[in-house]
């Protein structure tokens, strides 16, 4: 039996173990709250609060908040994202399930080079100023949709135009700048110098349906339930022709909306294994 001194001494050991794990854990590096003025104390801060070698899937870099994708260098199945959001200490990684990667293509964490990022996102910027684009918020380096090409990646839309994008494509050291435009008919180069020179706006808004004018009524008024017999034997026969077990009782409600012109008939239908109700809209 333990005696009351080495009962203190244990107790205060496992105290002093608490306090040490607290301290190493739950007070992560503080972020600046300019981070980009200064893009090795960004990586920096990561790698102190990483605390082991890594290899990077995806870096998102922006001036209000930055994350990382990471896989663990000796555990192939091990995946954490680690966030750093300006002016606050950086949280413990948030563990991510291998079956959630799409992509691995990957880098050495010590490959990462957000200097490159910052000048990235600086012309990606100035690109979408020029050009009547939104300000891009961040930049991204990681695979492309295919899992095939590692860079970095600016994506910009467009003020005027919902359904334009741009996506700008640079290599891991920022050379090699190339851009692309989405198309219904799918993504067609531009020339990156008409873009630096502000001479590639996006294109113009293709006018929807939707934005037409409604069209007013003619004022006659009109009997929706002539012509109906016709209408409910069509349905009959082509609800017997699907579904031969289904019995047609009966008409349960007719529904008449004078506003928005249609019929809206309710019928109950009964089935061997139970019953269930359709709705059958005839509209004009």
């Amino acid at each position: 039996m333990r005696t009351r001194i080495e009962r203190f001494a244990l107790r205060a050991l496992l105290v002093a173990l608490a306090c040490a794990c607290a301290s190493a854990h739950a007070v992560g590096p503080l972020i600046a709250k300019n981070p980009l003025d200064d893009p090795a104390a960004l990586k920096a801060a990561f790698a102190t609060r990483i605390g082991r070698p890594v290899n990077v899937l995806r870096f998102n870099l922006g001036e209000h908040y930055s994350d990382a994708l990471v896989q663990d260098a000796t555990a192939s199945d091990e995946f954490d994202r680690f966030e750093a959001i300006p002016g606050h200490t950086m949280d413990e990684g948030q563990p991510q399930k291998a079956g959630s990667i799409d992509c691995k293509k990957k880098i050495p964490f010590a490959s990462l080079d957000l200097a490159v990022g910052v000048r990235v996102l600086a012309e990606v910027r100035q690109i979408a100023a020029a050009n009547g684009y939104k300000k891009p918020e961040n930049v991204e380096l990681g695979s492309d949709i295919f899992c095939k090409e590692f860079a970095w990646r600016g994506l910009l839309m467009s003020e005027s135009n919902s359904d334009a994008m741009l996506e700008l494509t640079y290599s891991l050291d920022g050379t090699s700048p190339k851009a692309r435009e989405m198309h219904e008919d799918g993504w067609a180069k531009v020339d990156m110098k008409k873009l630096l020179a502000g001479a590639a706006p996006p294109p113009a808004a293709v006018p929807k349906a939707s934005d037409a004018p409604p069209v007013r009524g003619d004022g006659q008024k009109r009997n929706f339930l002539n012509g109906i017999d016709a209408d409910l034997a069509r349905v009959q026969t082509q609800v017997g022709a699907l579904l031969a077990f289904v019995l047609l009782q009966k008409i349960a409600r007719v529904l008449i909306n004078l506003e928005l012109r249609f019929v809206a008939l309710r019928f109950d239908l009964q089935i061997r294994v139970g019953r269930f109700k359709v709705v059958v809209v005839v509209s004009k």
